[in-house]
């Protein structure tokens, strides 16, 4: 299946890489939060992301996945969220369910 790759960069922001699956080049990029993210969390298989937003204005924990029940998505989706900005996150796919993922903070 494909590679993905997960960045956090100065200022916050977040972003998802989807490699070809030869794994060679880069197939696609996605800007998953533009300013103020904290603790960022990607589950092994690279399926699930989970960020936590943290600013003056807003504390929010966004959960986004490239799974469905039919294989994996060209893009991600956000899936999930909720008022909570946790310090330290972690995330794993439900086994047996391509369409579930656990988190931890």
């Amino acid at each position: 299946g494909p590679q993905f790759l997960l960045g956090r960069l100065a200022g916050g922001r977040v972003y998802s890489w989807r490699l070809q699956n030869c794994r060679t080049q880069l197939a696609s990029e996605y800007e998953l939060a533009p300013a103020n993210a904290g603790a960022v969390a990607m589950s092994d298989d690279g399926y699930w992301v989970v960020i936590a937003i943290t600013s003056a204005a807003e504390r929010r924990l966004d959960v986004f996945s490239y799974a469905s029940g039919e294989g994996p998505l060209l893009e991600p989706r956000r899936v999930f969220s909720m008022d909570r900005a946790p310090m330290c996150l972690a995330i794993q796919q439900v086994p047996g369910s391509s369409t579930s993922a656990t988190i931890a903070m």
